[in-house]
């Protein structure tokens, strides 16, 4: 009898027992050579990334019309569109803002009868694919400059979760910072206390994109290129021309890459008159 209890004990804590972590993806020195360890070279642009963060938008659309409820994950555009100065129009750039789910979160916090120009910055397989997304007040741009220029000046600039997926973090911010917007809201970015380090992220398809998954497509793991940019040189280079009007602290040791893990964080800023 007693045995058998032991035996039975052994078969629980051999199912109880926590399986190894699986090793963390190696920190490198440049975005090049974290591209160079992906499997989906692509990065970004992977077409099977791009069809999916579309398809899930529209599905995410249709849903808002139907249904307007807004998540945990939605406050930071209600963020940055409360701390926004707004007169009868906004005029935004969104940096990455994929296939337009923060413009749509923001006609549900605003209204759709509000002056919103919102004009999306995407990668070139992006902007192509999101087109048929467009409707008044929402356009895409595979090109900043060109974004801007439609929209004469930006009151303010979306960077929500897309720096550390660009080829040069602190370049791209430069060339936010050069369209001169009124208002910058870098959120959702994990950075370095340290130096900065590429790596690469490994994800389930779905996850991408906001809300759930067309039914009927196969999810897989795809991976992309991933730097995470020193946290002080990015606020070196913001306090050149910008007010940092406040930090946000956010999630906690969400990315682990070599030995290192790192936090999540944002700024909001103004321009200096």
């Amino acid at each position: 009898m007693k045995s058998g209890i032991l035996e039975t004990m052994s078969r629980i804590f051999r199912v109880l027992k926590p399986t190894r972590p699986s090793p963390s993806p190696p920190t490198v020195d440049t975005y090049s050579e974290a591209l160079s360890l992906c499997v989906d070279r692509g990065g970004y642009q992977e077409q099977d990334l791009v069809d999916i963060i579309v398809a899930k938008n529209m599905l995410y659309l249709e849903k808002s019309r139907q249904n307007p409820v807004l998540g945990q994950e939605d406050w930071r555009t209600v963020m940055g569109l409360v701390a926004a100065e707004r007169g009868e129009s906004l005029r935004v750039v969104d940096f990455g803002g994929g296939a337009g789910n923060h413009f749509t979160i923001a006609q549900v916090v605003l209204g759709t009868d509000r002056g919103l120009r919102w004009n999306v910055v995407e990668t070139p397989a992006m902007a192509i694919s999101a087109r048929p997304l467009e409707r008044d007040g929402l356009r895409f741009f595979d090109d900043l400059l060109k974004a801007r220029d439609d929209l004469g000046e930006i009151d303010l600039v979306f960077a929500v979760s897309s720096l550390q997926y660009t080829s040069d973090p602190l370049e791209y911010l430069q060339k936010i910072i050069s369209v001169k917007p009124k208002h910058i809201f870098i959120t959702r970015t994990p950075m370095s206390l340290a130096k900065q380090v590429s790596s690469v992220q490994t994800s389930r398809l779905f996850a991408n994109g906001p809300g759930p998954a067309p039914a009927g497509r196969p999810d897989r793991l795809v991976n992309y290129p991933i730097t995470f940019v020193s946290k002080a040189a990015v606020e070196r280079l913001l306090q050149e021309e910008y007010q940092i009007r406040f930090e946000t602290r956010e999630e906690g040791g969400s990315f682990r890459a070599g030995a290192e893990k790192f936090d999540m964080f944002g700024f909001f800023c103004d321009r200096k008159r």
